[in-house]
């Protein structure tokens, strides 16, 4: 989440209602991040783990941000499609040890399934499995941000999925 931290951007303020989302919250740094640098928008931070989302809370009101929620949920069930500009995520890549690419894919389906058409995702995640191309199989366009030797900090905009909706 660190070399992430600084790549949660702030939104141009366009006047409309804008929507930011958390996928896999832990404890809220992200989130409380985006909606700091974003008092417009509306911060939703989601986790499967009651005590990540009791943390993220504590985050957020520590922080004094009235525009962030965390809410226990699969992935980002309750979410609408297409709904969201911009999705962020540390997402587990470890499962019982081993590497999960299956838990990576469904991060990443879950957030093109969520993303207005021109929206965006930011990643991070070990630079071992190759995250800048598990996303061009969901997105029209990708780029790596940043990386170190460990880590690697991913954007992919335009989901396909909305590509088709729309076309």
């Amino acid at each position: 989440s660190a070399l992430l931290l600084p790549w949660v951007p702030r939104l141009a303020d366009d006047g409309r209602h804008q929507s930011i989302a958390d996928l896999g919250c832990g404890s809220g740094l992200l989130a409380a991040a985006a909606a700091e640098r974003n008092p417009q928008a509306r911060v939703i931070a989601t986790d499967e783990s009651y005590l990540a989302v009791s943390s993220s809370r504590r985050t957020f009101e520590n922080a004094g941000l009235a525009n962030a929620e965390a809410r226990v949920a699969n992935m980002l069930g309750g979410v609408a499609r297409g709904s969201v500009d911009l999705v962020i995520s540390n997402p587990p890549q470890h499962q019982a040890a081993a590497l999960s690419q299956t838990s990576l894919a469904r991060f990443i389906e879950e957030a093109a399934r969520v993303l207005r058409p021109q929206g965006r995702v930011r990643m991070v995640a070990n630079r071992h499995v190759n995250l800048n191309v598990a996303l061009r199989e969901s997105f029209a366009r990708t780029r790596i941000l940043d990386q170190d030797r460990k880590y690697m900090v991913c954007e992919a905009e335009s989901p396909l999925s909305a590509v088709l909706r729309t076309g």
